[in-house]
């Protein structure tokens, strides 16, 4: 069980840090949709304009930020993947915890699952024939 454990937990990592790439993707272009939206107004709605502009930089500030703490959660998934043969406790404490945080964001569900079951996995004892 440890083998299918490190497994699961590499590649539960590594789709947590590529939705990670695609929300902080997301944040970026909220952030830049201020200058986007300036070059297409008039004057009428210049007062408007300043208001949504605000609130797509909050959103766009608030995607980057979620999208570190995945790329965090994956990168913790990813190690306690990789430690979980020397010390599966810790690797699947780790997995574990990744999971759920990854859950939390509410963007890395397939990772979650991944790593649920890694760490799981992790406390399963091998049988040694």
């Amino acid at each position: 069980m440890r083998k299918a454990s490190m497994i699961l937990g590499i590649i539960g990592g590594i789709i947590a840090i590529i939705i990670a790439l695609f929300v902080i993707g997301g944040g970026i272009i909220f952030r830049n949709m201020p200058e986007l939206m300036q070059n297409a107004q008039n004057t009428r709605i210049a007062e408007r304009a300043v208001d949504i502009g605000m609130r797509y930089n909050l959103a766009g500030n608030l995607f980057i930020i979620v999208g570190v703490v995945i790329i965090l959660a994956g990168v913790t998934g990813i190690v306690g993947g990789a430690m979980v043969k020397e010390h599966n406790t810790a690797g699947g404490i780790m997995m574990l915890t990744a999971g759920f945080v990854s859950l939390i964001t509410g963007w890395a569900a397939i990772a979650f699952i991944l790593l649920l079951i890694g760490g799981i996995f992790a406390f399963v004892k091998d049988n040694a024939y």
